[in-house]
Order: C-alpha cells, then sequence, then structure tokens
C-alpha cells in the first residue's frame, strides 16, 4: 500500500509541474498547495459467478455421405528384384572310408572274398584304386567235376593336369573265369566207352584288358564335356582260341542353357578272333543325338550311322516324355536301333559253357526297339512301368551239341520277335 502511495504522490507532482511550465510568463500567481491526506484507492470486492460446464444436447439425425473419388493411374516403376539363394543348413557328412573287405563261406565249398582301397582325389590332383574279387565252389564229392571258380583284379588311376582342366585315366585288368561242362554221360557219353578226365571238360577264359581315356576333370566357360579312349582286351581259353579287341571312342557334348546337350560320338570297334581260321569284325559308329527339356516335356532326337563290310546303316534314336502329373506321373516312349556285336568275349561271359574251338561264328545282331511306359515318384515310392516290341536281326542262340562229349553249346542265329 505505501508503494502506490508513492507512486501518486509522484504523479500529482509530475502533473503540478507540467502545468506550471506550461503557463505563460506573468500568469497565475504561484500559491502553496497543502496535503491533507493521501489518496487511497480502493476496489470493493467482487462476487465470484459460479458457472456449471453442461454436455451439449445429442444429435440424432442420421446423415448419409456420398463421396465421388476420381480413378487415376498413377505409373509406378519397380527396380528388378534381385534373387538370392537361401541359405541350407550344412548337413552332417558321414566319414568316408578309403576301403573295404569282404570275406564269406558257403556249402558247397564255397569261399567269397572281395577286397578294394583308394588313395588320393581329385584336391590330391590323383587317384588310384584296386580291386579283388574272389568266388569259387567245389562239389566235385557228390558230383564230378561239378565245380567252378572266377578271380577278378583291376587297378584303376586318374591324374589331374593342372592346366585345362583336363584328366587321364587309366585302367588295368586281369579276370580269370573257371567252368566245367556239366550234362554229359560220367560213364563215357555217347559211346558208353569214353571217359572223361577233368582237361576235357575244364574251361578257362583267360582275360586281359587294359585302357587309357582323356577328359575334362571340372566343369569349363564353353560348357563343353568330352572324352577319347582306347580300350583294349585280349582272351585266350583252354582250347586253343584267343581273340583281340580295339575299341575308340571319341565323345563330345555341348549344353545350351544348361539343360539342351548336343552329344556326338564317334567309335570303331575293331575285333579279330583266331583258332584254325582268323575272322575279323569290324564296326565303324556315328551317333548324333540332340535332347531339348522343358518343364513338363523331353525329346531326344538322334541316329545310329554304322558301317560295316563297307555297307551303311541309318538306325534311330529317338525318345519322347511328357508329365501328366508333375513328377508323380510321366508318360514316355521311344524308338532305338542299335548294333550288338557278338564275339567271343561278350558270348562267353553270357554263357562260359559254349564251345568255342572251330564253332564261333562272328556276327552282328541288329535291333529294333520300340517302347512306352510310365513313370513317377510317389514320396514313398518310385516306379517305372514299360511294355515293348524289339526286332532282332540274327539274333544268337545256344543250342546242346549232342554230338559233343562233352555236352557244350553252340550257337546259331536266327530272326526273332520279342516281347516285353
Amino acid at each position: 500500500m505505501n508503494k502506490n502511495k508513492g507512486i501518486i504522490s509522484i504523479i500529482i507532482i509530475l502533473l503540478g509541474s507540467q502545468w506550471a511550465w506550461s503557463q505563460p510568463p506573468g500568469g497565475l500567481e504561484t500559491s502553496e498547495v497543502e496535503v491533507i491526506k493521501e489518496f487511497e484507492a480502493r476496489l470493493t470486492d467482487t462476487e465470484k459467478l459460479k458457472v456449471l460446464p453442461g454436455l451439449p444436447p445429442l444429435d440424432t439425425i442420421s446423415r448419409h455421405l456420398n463421396y465421388n473419388i476420381p480413378i487415376k493411374t498413377v505409373p509406378v516403376e519397380y527396380a528388378d528384384p534381385s534373387l538370392r539363394p537361401i541359405a541350407l543348413k550344412k548337413s552332417k557328412v558321414n566319414k568316408g572310408y578309403k576301403g573295404f573287405l569282404k570275406l564269406g563261406y558257403g556249402l558247397p565249398s564255397s569261399p567269397y572274398g572281395e577286397f578294394g582301397y583308394t588313395l588320393g582325389d581329385a584336391k590330391k590332383g590323383y587317384n588310384f584304386g584296386v580291386h579283388l574279387l574272389h568266388h569259387s565252389a567245389n562239389n566235385s564229392r557228390k558230383v564230378e567235376y561239378q565245380r567252378y571258380s572266377n578271380t577278378d583284379a583291376q587297378l584303376k588311376g586318374t591324374y589331374y593336369l593342372e592346366q585345362g582342366g583336363m584328366a587321364l585315366g587309366a585302367k588295368l585288368g586281369y579276370a580269370v573265369d573257371e567252368v566245367h561242362y556239366f550234362g554229359y554221360d560220367i560213364g563215357g557219353g555217347i559211346l558208353g566207352d569214353t571217359s572223361l578226365n577233368r582237361e576235357q571238360v575244364r574251361q578257362r577264359f583267360n582275360t586281359l584288358s587294359g585302357g587309357v581315356s582323356l577328359f575334362n576333370g571340372e566343369r569349363n566357360d564353353m560348357d563343353v564335356s568330352y572324352n577319347a579312349g582306347i580300350d583294349l582286351y585280349s582272351v585266350k581259353d583252354n582250347f586253343a582260341t584267343n581273340e583281340f579287341g580295339f575299341d575308340l571312342n571319341l565323345t563330345g557334348t555341348k549344353w545350351f542353357n544348361e539343360k539342351h546337350p548336343l552329344s556326338l560320338t564317334i567309335r570303331t570297334d575293331f575285333t579279330t578272333y583266331e583258332d584254325s581260321v582268323k575272322q575279323h569284325l569290324n564296326n565303324f559308329y556315328l551317333q548324333p543325338n540332340f535332347t531339348f527339356h522343358e518343364e513338363n516335356f523331353r525329346i531326344k532326337l538322334g541316329m545310329n550311322l554304322i558301317s560295316f563290310n563297307d555297307e551303311f546303316r541309318f538306325l534311330p534314336d529317338l525318345e519322347a516324355s511328357v508329365a501328366i502329373l508333375g513328377s508323380r506321373l510321366a508318360a514316355f516312349g521311344g524308338w532305338k536301333g542299335d548294333y550288338v556285336k557278338n564275339n567271343l568275349k561278350r558270348l562267353s561271359d553270357y554263357n562260359p559253357y559254349i564251345s568255342t574251338f572251330g564253332k564261333i561264328d562272328l556276327r552282328n545282331t541288329i535291333y529294333n526297339h520300340y517302347y512306352g511306359g510310365v513313370r513317377g515318384n510317389l514320396g514313398i515310392i518310385e516306379y517305372n512301368g514299360q511294355v515293348g516290341y524289339k526286332k532282332a536281326d540274327d539274333l544268337a542262340l545256344f543250342l546242346t551239341d549232342t554230338t559233343d562229349l562233352r555236352r557244350r553249346f553252340v550257337t546259331v542265329y536266327d530272326t526273332v520277335n520279342i516281347f516285353n
């Protein structure tokens, strides 16, 4: 309150001074003013208004609003998505073994043994393997000369060259297949007074084989795979027959879009057989083919151009397949023609009880095979059903030679129709 009184006094003094200065000279006479009481300004107390807030009345009127939005197409450019492979969890790799050994024994007097071992791998730049097999049986105590044995030894190796991604492979093998003829009269055969000893009924095929090959040991930038190889063999038996074989194989494949292969194979297959006379059977092959793959179908177009005795023959190599229910069901069909050589090695591998000396006639069997069927994978089972018709010209058949004491088989040839 004292502060307010001081302010009011200062205002009155200033107003008085202004009035005094504003009077012209010689105006009112000066006089003294006596302040009897200081001015006190008082404000009466105001009564507070009490205002109570309230909600406005509810609006119960329903309103329908219609919006009209014009359609406008705005072009949006998207960057090409980048596809990245999903990382797969690494599966546990089982520990590998470099070798194995199998031993067994059966009746009658039948030992079995097999051994295999491998050294090196592609990372080391080489690999080498050996495989040995022996299986035999002997029932001579009950039936005269009823016995056989099979012994096989194989050596294989591959050397990977540092430049060009090429690899050099080689193999060497030796096999002895021994059988004894059966079905003859132990008392002397058809003559009745001639007995046969073991050397007369024993047949042993000794086969020495080998080969070298040059191929691409890894994928190259041109997507071309190739293989150039030579295979040799020599077969001899107990009855003064022998055979020599030479097979040169040149194969190349070019891949288009990683799924359409174009292949070409050139082969020369030479055979020389000798007993009392010498026979030759030489085949030349030119085999081009192209396979086109799509998601739901595959078609292969190829042919076999074969030359034999200055004669050329074209045989088809066709196949098509279509997926009906994806991988669960697919239908396929084809037509394939080929030559199969009937020489001492192939005939004795199929039937070691054949008669050899003076009884082998080298020929080619010509096949035309028409086939079709269905195949698929149901998840828990994989199936393949096929029916076909095959015509074979000069098919090798085996008949028992009743004029032979040893009851061996002779080879005859005929044209047959095969349904399977």
